[in-house]
């Protein structure tokens, strides 16, 4: 049987991009259909959240939260393109975080050999 042990050194080093992860995932799960332009706007205020919750201390250094007025200056009441744009992450930043992933696990792979693990 095999088993994975992953250390302290490759979980610290991938945690920020197993937080990328997440918030990609929590924020394409907000596209889909709003019933009215009141319930896309909310969900556009919603993605304003979880961009503030997974900057967490320094969410303050960033001025890309978008206000309703915004919103609609850019999309009018288009409700899907609303939705859309509330589910949408930079790809950049999501292949940087699977890129670290990899890379980490490479150099965990060729560290393995000096493993002691339940030696």
């Amino acid at each position: 049987m095999l088993r994975v042990v992953y250390s302290r050194e490759f979980l610290g080093a991938t945690l920020p991009a197993w937080g990328r992860f997440a918030y990609v995932g929590r924020v394409a799960s907000l596209s889909g259909t709003a019933a009215s332009l009141e319930e896309a706007l909310a969900v556009s205020q919603e993605r304003n959240l979880i961009k503030m919750y997974f900057r967490g201390p320094i969410a303050s250094w960033f001025s890309d939260y978008k206000a309703e007025a915004q919103v609609l200056a850019k999309y009018g009441k288009d409700t899907q393109a609303i939705m859309d744009a509330a589910g949408r992450s930079n790809p950049y930043f999501n292949t940087l975080a699977g890129t670290q992933i990899y890379a980490q696990s490479l150099k965990a792979g060729a560290n393995a050999s000096n493993c002691t693990c339940g030696n």
